[in-house]
């Protein structure tokens, strides 16, 4: 199964903060017209979205079960997680 998250307004933001999936679940984060990035700050952690992400989705699959937790090292205080 593969869930979709569109980073580009404040109500998607909220609503990925709240995000649960099953382990091995895709999140596939669909970036909009503005900037961001997704850095982890867990160790088990799917690979990071580093740079500028732009009009472009990418898709990550969270095997390992607990609470993942990312950042956007773009805009301050952009802070979310994903519970597997």
């Amino acid at each position: 199964m593969s869930r979709n998250f569109d980073i580009s307004g404040s109500a998607s933001l909220i609503a990925l903060a709240a995000c649960t999936i099953n382990p091995g679940e895709n999140v596939t984060f669909a970036f909009g017209s503005v900037g961001h990035s997704g850095t982890f700050d867990t160790p088990y952690a799917p690979a990071d979205t580093p740079g500028a992400n732009v009009l472009v989705s990418v898709q990550r699959t969270f095997s390992t079960p607990g609470t993942h937790r990312y950042h956007c090292t773009i805009h301050q205080g952009m802070n979310w997680s994903i519970v597997a």
